[in-house]
Formats: C-alpha cells, structure tokens, sequence
C-alpha cells in the first residue's frame, strides 16, 4: 500500500504539519486511491520543516518545506502514477 507519512513532531507541527494532515485527508475523501495518509514521528529534517514521506514498493520519496500548495502538487503528481 502507497502511504503518504506527515511529519508531526514539534519542529513540523509548529509549521503547520497538522493542517497538511487534514487538508490530505480531505481532499482523498471519498477517492479510490490506494493512498493513505498517516502522521509520524519525526523525520530527522527539522530545519525544512514541513516534512512528509511518501512510501510505496520503490525508494521512499521525501519532500521538504512543504506548503499547502505543495502538498497539493506532491498528491497530484502521486496520484498520477
């Protein structure tokens, strides 16, 4: 299963990382994808924080600095695939 890890710990989670959780959440509601969305620890990269991980059957992929609208490119470009 593709999952899609935000990094919740404290560097991230004052960046905003629990609204990047919600707002993935929701716009893969009601979806098909085989993509889930998770929080995790922390990543290890507090200094480009907001963190996330996307995980599938190849090399996880992380992105850094994320934003809502990159979180929004990062879910279309997955979805894509």
């Amino acid at each position: 299963m593709n999952r899609l890890k935000i990094c919740t710990g404290r560097v991230c989670s004052d960046y905003g990382s629990a609204y990047l959780f919600d707002r993935a959440k929701a716009e893969l509601a009601g979806s098909e994808t085989a993509l889930k969305v998770e929080p995790c620890a922390c990543l290890g990269k507090c200094e480009s924080a907001v963190n996330v991980r996307f995980e599938s059957d190849k090399d996880p992929v992380d992105y850094s600095n994320v934003t809502g609208p990159g979180l929004a490119e990062i879910l279309k470009n997955i979805l894509k695939k």
